[in-house]
């Protein structure tokens, strides 16, 4: 079979390019002809990306608009774009028997018109996989127009949690009939349990994902550790990532006089080597898919502080296995933290509950769920 596979992320990687890489990778293990196609990176793709480059029968680099940020490139690029229109040949010319299009957001595709050029013009079964949805997002009308439109044609949506496919419904105003739900989930295998530092000294709060504070909720963080009895108590927050927001985080913590209790990390690659030295994950999320970072920390026996967003409710029982705020608002987060806390000699026997909880509920196949459920067409 001929398998297209398009990512509509911008920028070069995140937690939604894990499962369809490795996807390709089964595919083109499996006998199966596979076209790659991704937005443009001028300075280089990411390594995930350069290893199915290779293995791909069609590699394709689609325009990306993050490259015309200035106001010069925006001129050229839209003069160029009227005389030179962006046509999906390439894409044609593979006929694929089918298109699995990978979405970072939910809406990704409906409302990206290279994206919807292609699925018009190869006019071929495609599936649409979504990662993230906002609880509190709500779409003008001409978006929720646009979005019922490419879910009908779709053969079928898959998401990531339960929450974000009700959450779509309720956005959509509509039952979204060819929608399911298959885990995005960690290769447990690589992970074991990690024996828990002693909560006698210091505590290390874990915040692994991008700097994004809109979506990630770093900044809520400090706030709620702002407050005069955290300045009174021993901790340090981590943060393991990079992003647009590093800057603004940095003076954040400035501002609320807490540089000496945070850590910037930037990206670090070994989990393990976070959750040896970290006693608490925490995550003040405004919205998520099912969060690969959290499925992670609980797989090495880790608790986490988690926003009652998207799929984490799916993921943690709360005061079982962690801790579930009844929202991201500081006030709430604050409550559930503050009960965390009270509670540091039980986090070692709740770790261990979580890292059972991922190992009877995860699929721990789920690239080859995913490919069974396109090529059935």
């Amino acid at each position: 079979m001929k398998i297209t596979f398009i990512s509509t992320l911008l920028s070069k990687w995140g937690g939604s390019e894990v499962l369809w890489v490795q996807c390709v990778e089964n595919a083109v293990a499996q006998g199966h002809h596979v076209q790659v196609v991704v937005f443009e990176q001028t300075d280089g793709y990411h390594a995930g990306i350069e290893q199915i480059r290779k293995i791909a029968r069609s590699f394709v680099a689609l325009p990306n608009p993050l490259n015309n940020s200035g106001y010069l490139s925006k001129v050229i690029a839209s003069v160029k774009n009227k005389v030179f229109p962006f046509k999906p040949d390439e894409i044609i010319n593979f006929n694929p028997d089918t298109i699995l299009v990978n979405q970072p957001d939910t809406y990704s595709s409906a409302f990206n018109p290279t994206i919807s050029t292609i699925l018009n013009a190869v006019n071929k079964p495609f599936f649409l996989f979504s990662h993230f949805n906002a609880d509190h997002e709500i779409l003008a009308y001409p978006d929720i127009e646009k979005a019922r439109k490419i879910f009908a044609k779709a053969k079928a949506i898959f998401f990531v949690s339960q929450r974000n496919l009700d959450v779509a419904e309720r956005q959509l105003a509509m039952k979204i009939p060819n929608a399911s739900v298959i885990g995005n989930h960690p290769d447990i295998s690589k992970f074991g349990l990690i024996e828990y530092p002693s909560v006698n000294g210091v505590i290390n709060f874990g915040s692994v994902a991008r700097l994004e504070a809109q979506f990630k909720g770093q900044d809520i963080l400090l706030q709620v550790l702002s407050a005069p009895k955290w300045k009174e108590r021993q901790w340090m927050l981590n943060f393991y990532g990079t992003g647009p927001d590093e800057k603004y985080l940095n003076e954040l913590a400035a501002y609320y006089n807490l540089t000496g209790k945070v850590k910037f990390h930037g990206h670090v690659s070994g989990i393990k080597e976070i959750w040896t030295n970290n006693h608490l994950l925490l995550m003040a999320s405004t919205g998520e898919g099912k969060p690969l970072a959290l499925e992670e920390a609980m797989a090495c026996g880790r608790v986490a502080v988690v926003s009652d967003v998207a799929g984490n409710k799916e993921l943690v029982d709360d005061g079982i296995d962690g801790f579930l705020a009844s929202s991201y608002f500081p006030e709430p987060f604050a409550e559930a933290l503050e009960i965390a806390w009270q509670k540091k000699s039980d986090w070692s026997a709740m770790g261990i509950k979580a890292q059972q909880k991922i190992i009877d509920t995860i699929d721990v196949n789920p690239q080859q769920t995913l490919i069974n459920n396109i090529i059935q067409v």
